[in-house]
C-alpha cells in the first residue's frame, strides 16, 4: 500500500498515519478524484480501459458546405450576374445605335409629297412647288423652321422652339397641330400627322380609320414615319413598333432609320445595309448593298443614298423616278409617290419622275440646308 499523500510504500503494520508525512491513512481521507478513477478503471473491462476514442469524420460537412457554396454561386449567377451582364450589353448596344444614328446625314431639308415638293432653306424659311389645290404649298411666311414633311396633300413644319405648323387639306384634322409642344420630329402621312416628343413619346392628329393614330402608349421612340394607313416607330434598341394597317414585317432588329410611303416601308440597318420591311414588296432591294447612309420610300419605289454621295433607286420606273444613276454629291434624298428629289452638297436640288403638277420644278432652288 502507498500513502495517498506522499506515495511512499508502506509496510503492513503502517498504522493509522503515514510514518513519512503524517497523513491519515483512513479511506475516507483519500483524494476523491483518485478514488473515482481507480473505481472506474476497475469496473471497466481490460480491453476498454486504454482504448482510444474514435474521431468523427469531417469529410461529410466539408462536402455539404462545398455543394452549398456551388449552389449559391449558381443562383447568384442566374438571378444577379446574368441579368446585370445582359442589361450592360443592352445599354452598350443602345449607345452604339445612337452613335450611328447621330452620324447619319439629316434628311429633314427636303420632302416629297404625292404631287408637291417642299424644301427647307438655310435661313429657316421654306419653299414649295407642285400641286397647291389645297394650299399645301402655302409656306412662304414660315420661318424658324428646322424640319419639313410633305404628306398626300398637306405640309408640316417643325419650328426650332418645338412647336409645329401645318398647311393644306384638313378635312380629317391632320393640320390640327397648333397646340403641340416639345416636338423633335414630324412626319406627314396621307390624312394624318405624327409628332415625336423630346421624351420619346408620340402624338398624332388626323384620320384614325385604321388605328394609325393609336400611338399614345408608345415610349422610348427615336424616330417616326407615317405611311398611308400605318405608322412606324423606331425604338432606341433598333426594333420597330407599328399602329394601323398590318402591312409590315415585324421580325427586324438593328434598324437605325426608317421611311414609309403609302404601304412601302424601307429600313436602314446598323451595318449600313438596306432592308425591305413591307410584306408585299413592290420594289425588290439588294440587301447586299452597303455603305448606305439614308433611305426613302416612294409609293412603289425606294431611293438609297450612299456614303459617297451617289444614289440608287429600285422599283417602279414608269415615270422615270428611278433614273438617278448619274446623281453625284447628294446629301439628302426623298421619294414622292412618283418622283424623286435630292439635295446636293452645294444646296441645289435635282429631281426626276412624274412632273404633272410641277413637283419637279426645283432647278432654281438654292441654299437648301445640307446638314
Amino acid at each position: 500500500m502507498r500513502c495517498y499523500n506522499c506515495q511512499k510504500e508502506l509496510s503492513a503494520d503502517h498504522g493509522t498515519f503515514c510514518p513519512y508525512c503524517g497523513q491519515s491513512l483512513k479511506e475516507e481521507n483519500a483524494p476523491q478524484e483518485a478514488a473515482v478513477i481507480e473505481k472506474d478503471e476497475v469496473s471497466k473491462p481490460n480491453n476498454e480501459v486504454d482504448k482510444p476514442k474514435k474521431k468523427k469524420s469531417r469529410k461529410l460537412p466539408i462536402i455539404i458546405s462545398a455543394v452549398a457554396a456551388v449552389l449559391v454561386l449558381a443562383i447568384v449567377g442566374v438571378f444577379v450576374v446574368k441579368p446585370m451582364l445582359e442589361n450592360k450589353a443592352k445599354e452598350d448596344h443602345i449607345k452604339d445605335l445612337k452613335q450611328i444614328r447621330e452620324g447619319l446625314p439629316k434628311q429633314t431639308s427636303i420632302s416629297a409629297g404625292s404631287y408637291h415638293t417642299v424644301g427647307l432653306k438655310e435661313d429657316g424659311t421654306v419653299v414649295a412647288t407642285g400641286d397647291n389645290s389645297d394650299g399645301q404649298c402655302n409656306v412662304g411666311d414660315w420661318n424658324d423652321i428646322v424640319a419639313v414633311s410633305a404628306g398626300y396633300d398637306h405640309t408640316v413644319g417643325l419650328k426650332a422652339d418645338g412647336t409645329v405648323v401645318a398647311v393644306g387639306y384638313n378635312n380629317s384634322g391632320q393640320c390640327d397641330v397648333g397646340n403641340w409642344k416639345d416636338i423633335v420630329a414630324v412626319s406627314a402621312g396621307n390624312l394624318y400627322t405624327i409628332g415625336l416628343k423630346s421624351d420619346g413619346t408620340v402624338v398624332a392628329a388626323g384620320t384614325n380609320n385604321r388605328n394609325q393614330c393609336d400611338v399614345g402608349d408608345w415610349k422610348d421612340i427615336v424616330a417616326v414615319c407615317a405611311g398611308a394607313w400605318e405608322t412606324a416607330g423606331l425604338k432606341s434598341d433598333g426594333t420597330l413598333v407599328f399602329a394601323g394597317e398590318r402591312s409590315h414585317d415585324d421580325n427586324r432588329e438593328d434598324i437605325v432609320a426608317v421611311s414609309y410611303k403609302d404601304r412601302n416601308l424601307v429600313g436602314l440597318k446598323s451595318d449600313y445595309t438596306v432592308v425591305g420591311l413591307s410584306k408585299n414588296e413592290k420594289s425588290t432591294i439588294n440587301e447586299d448593298l452597303n455603305d448606305v447612309v439614308a433611305v426613302s420610300a416612294g409609293s412603289s419605289h425606294k431611293v438609297i443614298l450612299k456614303s459617297n454621295g451617289t444614289v440608287v433607286a429600285v422599283g417602279d420606273n414608269e415615270n422615270s423616278q428611278c433614273d438617278v444613276g448619274d446623281w453625284k454629291d447628294i446629301v439628302a434624298v426623298c421619294a414622292g409617290d412618283y418622283h424623286t428629289v435630292g439635295v446636293k452638297d452645294d444646296g441645289k436640288v435635282v429631281a426626276v419622275g412624274d412632273d404633272r403638277a410641277d413637283q419637279c420644278a426645283v432647278g432654281g432652288w438654292t441654299n437648301i440646308r445640307t446638314d
